[in-house]
């Protein structure tokens, strides 16, 4: 008689803890596919955001290889001025302005070469973040399960923010600003409903116990890469925007 007391009293105790055994695994099982889905938008994002940052870089160092040309070409074309204005014999004028114009000439060249690379870079700086969101969006939506929320999303591009100098120059020497590796952070964020990765069934189901509430909830998450001066050059890096 005993016997089928214990037993009854353990099919009652396993039937009362049923529903928080449910709840248990309905939260595991929650908790997981959203650790999934934000890590996936996260790897996402910072794969495509160093990846940019990479290539900026790598405009940034071409575009600083560039000042020993341009300083030469100043300093030669400021002597030949001078020589220029103390020579007043015409033949030997006009074989000085040859010279000069052929100065002027590999300026130019130099120059369009310093222009590309700055274009190039801003542009990139510019669209990169635009094109990981759609990356992010895209990892987010493949999550995605069940109707809910948009997730939204926002970003900040870089400028790629260098200084002339002399400004007035044709080939000026171009160097980082002070606040290059503020300007060039590039950040994402994005918030993610955090029911919609939850298949329809269960979704509903976890909105009938009362451990899972009814409503708007989103979950917000953002990235970011900047360059960062190590030495001489300058590296692509995760980094938080304190700009």
């Amino acid at each position: 008689m005993r016997y089928r007391d214990d037993r009854g009293f353990m099919v009652i105790t396993l039937l009362a803890l049923l529903p928080l055994v449910i709840s248990l695994i309905l939260l595991v099982t929650w908790t997981y596919l959203l650790l999934k889905a934000d890590g996936e938008a996260r790897h996402a994002c910072r794969v495509d955001l160093l990846s940019a940052q990479k290539q900026i870089g790598q405009d940034l160092k071409s575009l600083l290889a560039l000042n020993p040309e341009a300083s030469r070409l100043r300093a030669e074309l400021a002597a030949i001025n001078k020589v220029l204005i103390a020579t007043p014999h015409p033949a030997a004028h006009a074989a000085l302005e040859v010279a000069r114009q052929k100065i002027i000439a590999q300026q130019l060249i130099l120059a369009a070469k310093q222009r590309a690379l700055i274009v190039k870079a801003k542009s990139l700086s510019l669209t990169a973040p635009s094109k990981a969101m759609v990356t992010v969006q895209s990892a987010l939506a493949k999550n995605r399960r069940s109707s809910g929320k948009p997730n939204l999303g926002a970003y900040k591009a870089g400028t790629f923010d260098v200084t002339a100098s002399p400004k007035r120059s044709l080939t000026p020497d171009y160097n980082p600003s002070a606040r290059f590796r503020d300007e060039q952070i590039m950040r994402l964020t994005w918030k993610m409903d955090v029911f919609a990765i939850l298949p329809t069934w269960l979704k509903d189901l976890m909105h009938r116990s009362n451990l899972f509430p009814n409503g708007d909830f989103h979950l917000r998450a953002e990235c970011a890469a900047t360059l960062e001066k190590e030495g001489t050059a300058w590296s692509p890096r995760l980094t938080k925007d304190r700009s």
